[in-house]
């Protein structure tokens, strides 16, 4: 998965939440340890986030409750839950990115069959596509008068005309 540009953030629950009782050094530094682990892909070590916030800062966040540690690793649920979230959406992405190449495939093939001599397709559930091929179409809007050919499909000629065009 790429690069993940962004997390949703919610101004109510900024303006609401225990965040706006810390002072604005603690709420700063909470907000660069966010896109810090983040930009982790939300696997950061406990000693990274020491080294780019204050540990008296670092303590005040984690007696707050807005982040945890195992010991080894922070821990900040809501970006994992979004973390979680894109990863799901990306699977299905993929999953449904893999049908429609599938499908494309069989009727690239399908098309290079049929001008062999082949005319339709399977697809996954069943069902078939019938695949017109440009050469048919234009046989179909063919017609002859006089012993010349004429492909408009819109030119009908009438049996009056074509006894003139004979004579």
């Amino acid at each position: 998965m790429k690069e993940l540009p962004y997390f949703k953030f919610w101004p109510s629950q900024w303006i609401t939440g225990n965040i706006s009782f810390l002072t604005f050094e603690e709420q700063g530094a909470f907000m660069k340890a966010c896109c810090f682990y983040w930009a982790q892909d939300c696997n950061l070590k406990t000693q990274q986030v020491k080294r780019i916030i204050p540990e008296h800062i670092y303590n005040s966040l984690l007696d707050n409750g807005l982040i945890k540690s195992d010991g080894e690793y922070i821990i900040i649920s809501w970006l994992d839950e979004q973390l979680k979230e894109r990863i799901k959406r990306h699977k299905t992405n993929v999953a449904n990115g893999r049908k429609g190449g599938k499908i494309s495939a069989e009727l690239r093939a399908s098309n290079q069959a049929e001008l062999e001599g082949g005319s339709r397709v399977g697809v996954e559930d069943g069902s078939s596509i019938k695949i017109r091929k440009e050469k048919i179409r234009k046989e179909k809007i063919k017609g002859v008068v006089g012993g010349k050919e004429f492909t408009d499909p819109n030119l009908r000629i009438d049996d009056e005309l074509k006894n003139l065009l004979k004579k």
